[in-house]
């Protein structure tokens, strides 16, 4: 699928295996503006992944909740024009002006709820590899084929993962002393000095508050002309590539503190 397409719907087809063996706890966590899909089992990482979110319009909801349903068969529909109704059998694929069938053999996808409800967006494969990274959908948690694979392949049948989104734009790394800030991808006001100090904790107050301030007020220009950079790459077809990285920054500690 391209830009044109992202509008398509999705319609799946059920396959959800159960055995009576015992299986670790499993939970899927999506940080949205980091662009990472995790799976852990009994809390320890064994999946990271990038992944595409929704847009800042149509946004992929945060919470928590449940791995609904495994499919192991997807099509997707026009939702408007000529063909509305009609499945989507290829994929132009923009940055390499070519157009390939699309590989429902190999695609995959899942159901989830958030905070109790149902409320449309899905994790599935994508065909649109370049805008893995980034806020483009309609709300769709999307993966490249082969990691949804990964993903789908290593996701237990019964009981079915837990599921969470996190919406965390500020990390602190200690061994490298760098805190990772994130682009604020759907303006909720994270990158402050409290979302500041809340990450690096107490063990590393800050001496000057003006002058973090400053800073992180800097940085959100710079995440925001990245953001800008990778819209423009992809509303014209382009590929973001290295552009991607422009949407967070390793910032050294000594430059809060």
């Amino acid at each position: 699928m391209n830009r044109r397409t992202f509008l398509a719907s999705l319609v799946f087809i059920a396959s959800l295996s159960s055995s009576g063996e015992t299986v670790p706890s499993q939970r899927i966590v999506v940080n949205l503006p980091s662009y990472n899909l995790q799976l852990l089992e009994d809390e320890k990482s064994v999946l990271s992944l990038p992944c595409r979110i929704g847009k800042k319009a149509t946004p992929t909801p945060i919470g928590k909740g449940k791995i609904l349903k495994k499919r192991d068969s997807i099509i997707f529909r026009y939702l408007s024009g000529p063909k509305r109704g009609q499945i989507i059998n290829w994929s132009y694929l923009n940055p390499e002006d070519r157009t390939i069938r699309m590989p429902y053999e190999e695609m995959r996808g899942m159901d989830f709820e958030v905070n109790g409800q149902m409320t449309g967006p899905v994790i599935h494969s994508t065909t649109d590899y370049w805008t893995v990274g980034a806020a483009v959908s309609h709300g769709c948690i999307g993966l490249k084929i082969k990691d949804m694979l990964k993903l789908y392949n290593s996701c237990n049948d019964n009981p079915l993962p837990d599921f969470e989104t996190t919406y965390q734009t500020m990390f602190l790394d200690e061994e490298k002393e760098n805190v990772r800030v994130c682009y604020d991808v759907y303006s909720r006001g994270s990158n402050n000095i409290a979302g500041l100090t809340n990450t690096i904790g107490a063990a590393y107050p800050i001496s000057d508050v003006a002058r973090a301030q400053e800073k992180l007020v800097e940085i959100n220009k710079e995440l925001h002309a990245g953001n800008l950079k990778v819209t423009s790459d992809l509303r014209n077809g382009r590929n973001p590539g290295k552009n991607l990285s422009l949407l967070c920054q390793d910032v050294p500690l000594e430059e809060f503190i």
